[in-house]
């Protein structure tokens, strides 16, 4: 009965940590605008043919302290020589989560560790006026004593109208995971997007619609404005009753940049969650 009970605290852990790390934010910049810009972004994890829209090699350091204080670290490459390039590595780790038994009781029986590692490639090429990018990632988590390890691949593809209408499309998460005990569902989502630019302060407008294999419809919304070296970025998901809020600022300085992003929850059970990039463009 009791690695009964562990088992199902875990899979309510993999909330946090597990599978559905696939889908949090891992810089600043996407957390501030909760993850919205399919059809426009400079974040492979939300469209990975946004890889040809990198225009100088870099080297990105991210940390972050996600909702319910889950920590994590990512360090990402961006180079092209021919074709983009990206690599990244991220990695989560929480130590302090209590375990408690099949019997009531105040205190727990202890503590133990859940963590999650993944490292990813993407490449990109462009046919015709249309943009295709592929970010290929390898996962391994270890909750309590068991351990879940797969791989998955995220396909997008942009395509502009005009100078101010841009169409994304993505497919996340297409792969094969394995666990021995623990209940497993991939979080594939099929998302379309809309980006334009208005006429009057130039602010680029995003509006995506995701179809999400575990949680259905999600609908996100973002802004961002640039003025000069600084640029402002607000966005919104709403995902059946849970609604996301997160805002941020970037500043650039010659070949060096700084990202700030946050990110809320409409329950009270989740704390702020803070974002913060350190970019070496070389």
């Amino acid at each position: 009965m009791k690695k009964i009970l562990i088992i199902l605290i875990l899979n309510q852990t993999l909330f946090c940590i597990g599978l559905e790390a696939l889908n949090i934010p891992s810089s600043a910049s996407a957390a501030s605008i909760t993850s919205a810009g399919i059809a426009n972004t400079l974040d492979v994890r939300i469209n990975p043919a946004s890889i040809y829209n990198i225009e100088k090699n870099s080297i990105r350091f991210s940390s972050y302290n996600w909702l319910g204080n889950v920590p994590g670290n990512e360090i990402s490459i961006f180079w092209k020589k021919n074709n983009p390039h990206y690599v990244s590595l991220i990695s989560s780790k929480i130590d302090d989560l209590e375990l408690y038994g099949n019997i009531p009781q105040d205190e727990p029986l202890g503590t133990f560790s859940s963590s999650w590692v993944e490292a990813s490639y993407a490449f990109g090429i462009n046919i015709i006026g249309f943009q295709f990018g592929s970010l290929m990632k390898v996962n391994f988590s270890k909750l309590y004593n068991d351990m879940m390890y797969g791989y998955t691949t995220d396909l997008g593809m942009f395509y502009q109208f005009s100078n101010s209408i841009n169409f994304g499309m993505n497919i996340k998460n297409l792969g094969y995971e394995y666990s021995e005990n623990l209940r497993i569902s991939l979080p594939i989502q099929f998302g379309i997007g809309l980006s334009y630019i208005e006429p009057i302060f130039y602010s680029n407008l995003l509006i995506d619609f995701l179809i999400d294999k575990n949680s259905g419809s999600i609908y996100k919304f973002g802004f961002y404005k640039s003025v000069n070296n600084i640029k402002y970025s607000m966005g919104f998901t709403k995902q059946n009753e849970i609604f996301i809020y997160g805002s941020g600022i970037s500043y650039l300085y010659k070949d060096f940049g700084i990202n700030i992003g946050i990110t809320t929850h409409n329950s009270t059970v989740f704390d702020i969650s803070k974002y913060l990039d350190f970019i070496w463009y070389f």
